[in-house]
């Protein structure tokens, strides 16, 4: 199994029709359309203490901020 970046778990949040928005100091992390989310990836996202959520972060800032 590849290990998980940011941009992985961001093209599968995609994958399930969401939109996942940061803001740039990176405190919190939207869904949209909100209400939306589905429960495997609200679980898929709170593994390993919420390592993927983090990936996820910092990967959206980063874009955010023109670094990607």
């Amino acid at each position: 199994m590849r290990e998980p970046t940011g941009r992985i778990v961001n093209d599968k949040i995609r994958e399930c029709g969401i939109v996942a928005l940061v803001d740039l100091s990176g405190d919190r992390i939207w869904f949209y359309p909100r209400g939306r989310l589905p429960p495997s990836v609200a679980k898929y996202l709170n593994l390993q203490n919420g390592y993927p959520a983090r990936l996820l972060r910092d990967f959206i800032v980063s874009l955010g901020r023109g670094i990607y």
